[in-house]
């Protein structure tokens, strides 16, 4: 064990230790169930194998330059890198077998030497607590301590797949990392707890002192199969004087919970408000939905609204709610973006967008991300979903070819829509935004061919025709109709012709289309020389086809 307080140990970590640090890494790296981790033997033969040639005849400043340039294509920003102020690492695999610095400190004695000199490096721990692999990760994990000093770090405790540990096994491992992590809890500023059961996640509210540094924190449970109580550990267990004294978070910015905490009702508890009030970016990631493993929407909104009212990025995925009644007014969250993904339960969709509005008075954009959710129970007549679904960007994506996403559009007052992969994009679609929203101004289509372009050009004249008539009313408020004045259809899409390639390049101020249509051609607009160009979907160059054919088969209809 490595201990940072005595010199002893430095100067261990700086010789002798350096070969039995390597084989910790080794092992690290390598998972239980690939091939066997290299040895110290091995790492010895590539320290000394074409010493004269390759990668070991570089000078060391030349490695320490190449060392620098992988380790900030890991990071988010070179900003980070001075200072006490965090390392912003990536998200990443933490258990991958090239996950910097390890691999690399494996590699042989010089390199690893290298890179134990530079604190930023180390500042990312990972700890594996299936039963092959936690002592090995907390071994390397002291190490990287000792070499981090007192740098912000970035704690992942996660296990590996496949691994058949039983929740009690879980748990266990879970309590050795706390064990390990608790002195260091002031230095944390990213923290994530990734496994199998949410009922192994620690109790960290329990803990006492100051988390000064924490911004980040992820509590994350895959599942609570075959347990008796699924309660998450985690939270109290009804006294009130139980939340009294404990651990503060007062820097705590994002978080990452499982749909299982909300499940219990102390979530709602207003002394955990202490702990969320600094949340403004929260992701609820449920486990695979099922309809006998459901949350209660209107409890969940509570929650929200008692704990969570700085939230100003929501995103919901993986989440089952039950069909409940109608709520009261004052459930409303008000978020800047919203991402729902994955969302079922018949009409849970549309009770989500009656209670979560655009935030009042916002001077930016606020943006709302719809995503292979079920749509369910819309109706024309649910006036009430109008103006409370009133975010200014709506991205559609990747929705069931069943989904009637039309109905989605109805009632949005919004000014931007972008429509990815959804094959129910069709003629009705296109043919419903001729009238709503009011204040469209811009379109995006990719990645869908289930629609034609006169469809497309149906919608541009109508919203022309209907905007120059509210004009001649007098109409020139920012609720006013409004013309298409963007249009971008790429990706997988239909086909075009020239004639009506120009038609809605005259028509739309902001004109593009680069489509790959089922025919195998590839049809891009070139607004510069106002043509059209025909290219094999599967070239990169921009060879005009004839496209005679096509021009008379449109004249023709």
């Amino acid at each position: 064990m490595i201990v940072a307080s005595t010199a002893s140990a430095r100067r261990d970590a700086a010789g002798c230790a350096d070969p039995s640090a390597i084989a910790i890494f080794s092992k690290l790296v390598s998972t239980p169930y690939k091939s066997a981790p290299m040895t110290l033997d091995i790492a010895r033969s590539i320290s000394r194998e074409s010493w004269s040639t390759g990668p070991h005849s570089l000078p060391t400043e030349i490695v320490r330059m190449i060392f620098q340039f992988m380790f900030e294509s890991c990071i988010n920003s070179e900003d980070c890198v001075h200072g006490d102020t965090p390392t912003l690492w990536l998200d990443e695999d933490p258990l991958s077998p090239s996950l910097f610095p390890y691999a690399l400190a494996c590699v042989c004695l010089r390199w690893f030497r290298i890179l134990k000199m530079v604190p930023m490096y180390w500042t990312r721990l990972v700890v594996a607590v299936d039963s092959l692999s936690l002592a090995t990760s907390l071994h390397a994990a002291r190490i990287a301590l000792e070499w981090a000093g007192n740098r912000p770090l970035k704690v992942s405790v996660t296990r590996h797949d496949g691994t058949s540990e039983t929740d009690d096994s879980e748990h266990a491992g879970v309590g050795r990392a706390m064990e390990f992590l608790r002195p260091h809890i002031r230095n944390i500023w990213s923290l994530s707890f990734n496994v199998e059961y949410s009922s192994s996640i620690p109790a960290l509210w329990r803990e006492r002192g100051r988390a000064g540094h924490l911004k980040v924190l992820t509590l994350q449970g895959r599942s609570d199969a075959g347990r008796v109580s699924p309660s998450p550990t985690w939270l109290p267990t009804g006294n009130c004087h139980e939340f009294e004294g404990r651990l503060e978070v007062p820097r705590l910015e994002q978080a990452t919970f499982g749909g299982h905490f909300f499940k219990n009702p102390l979530m709602a508890h207003p002394r955990l408000a202490s702990w969320f009030r600094h949340i403004t970016s929260l992701t609820i990631h449920g486990d695979a939905p099922s309809g006998r493993d459901t949350i209660s929407l209107t409890k969940f909104l509570s929650i929200m609204v008692n704990n969570f009212a700085s939230v100003l990025e929501l995103t919901i995925e993986d989440i089952h709610f039950d069909d409940s009644p109608p709520y009261p007014t004052l459930l409303t969250l008000r978020p800047g973006v919203l991402c729902l993904r994955r969302i079922t339960g018949r009409t849970a969709l549309r009770d989500i967008l009656c209670r979560v509005r655009a935030r009042v008075g916002s001077s930016s954009r606020t943006n709302i991300t719809i995503s292979d959710c079920t749509v369910g129970g819309f109706r024309e007549t649910d006036s009430y979903l109008n103006p409370n679904f009133s975010f200014t960007n709506l991205t559609l994506a990747s929705m069931d070819p069943r989904a009637r996403i039309e109905d989605l559009v109805y009632r949005w007052d919004g000014k931007q829509l972008s429509v990815i992969d959804c094959p129910s994009m069709a003629r009705a679609f296109l043919d419903r935004l001729q009238a709503a929203p009011t204040c469209l101004s811009q379109l995006r289509i990719v990645d869908c061919d289930h629609f034609h372009a006169g469809d497309v050009i149906a919608l541009v004249q109508s919203r022309e025709t209907q905007a120059a008539f509210v004009s001649l009313l007098g109409g020139a408020d920012d609720d006013a109709f409004t013309a298409l004045a963007e249009l971008c259809v790429r990706g997988r899409g239909p086909p075009i012709s020239t004639k009506r390639a120009r038609w809605l390049a005259d028509h739309v101020a902001a004109f593009s289309w680069d489509t790959v249509a089922r025919d195998g051609l590839r049809y891009v607009w070139d607004g510069s020389s106002g043509k059209l160009v025909m290219v094999p979907a599967n070239l990169s160059d921009e060879r005009s086809l004839p496209v005679a054919k096509l021009e008379a088969a449109d004249t023709a209809k």
